[in-house]
């Protein structure tokens, strides 16, 4: 008797894998993805865009303010060194103000190398977007300086700051 309550409950069971597969997306790769094996990508290589002479000169103009910016701010930075010691001196006094405006100095000294690498950033941002350009491999050479620039005009800024604290 049981047996009798069980088949149809089987059948409903067993019912779906007799269904039609039709229905169902397969499993098997796609074209496109067999294409990438063996070296048969059809993808055609993207063209080459054209050099852009503006940009190429907005780039130049960055690297030369943030190479310009270095001689000022290593000046700035030994001045500012001499007159740390005024930094711990009672608030208000001259020896502070002069510890105070050092540190103002050399950090208004070292903006014209981040906005010459956020320009810059802009620049391969466009470049990234837009047709493979030939400029590339330049302007990226120049974000590599602009950065090492900044970079090390960040460290020693941090570096002075943390030596002027008590």
């Amino acid at each position: 008797m049981k047996m009798i309550r069980i088949l149809p409950l089987a059948s409903i069971v067993f019912l779906p894998a007799c269904a039609s597969q039709a229905d169902f997306p397969s499993l098997a790769p796609r074209p496109i993805e067999l294409a990438g094996q063996n070296g048969l990508a059809s993808a055609t290589p993207p063209v080459a865009g054209q050099s852009d002479p503006a940009m190429v000169e907005r780039a130049s103009a960055a690297l030369r303010k943030a190479q310009a910016s270095v001689e000022p701010f290593n000046l700035a930075l030994a001045a500012a060194r001499g007159n740390l010691s005024g930094i711990n001196a009672a608030k208000g006094s001259e020896a502070w103000v002069l510890a105070q405006m050092s540190l103002s100095r050399v950090a208004q000294l070292a903006r014209p190398a981040s906005e010459a690498l956020a320009d810059l950033e802009d620049i391969k941002r466009q470049m990234v977007f837009s047709a493979p350009s030939p400029d590339y491999p330049a302007i990226d050479a120049q974000w590599r300086s602009v950065f090492s620039i900044n970079a090390a005009q960040n460290d020693a800024l941090a570096a002075l700051t943390s030596s002027a604290r008590p």
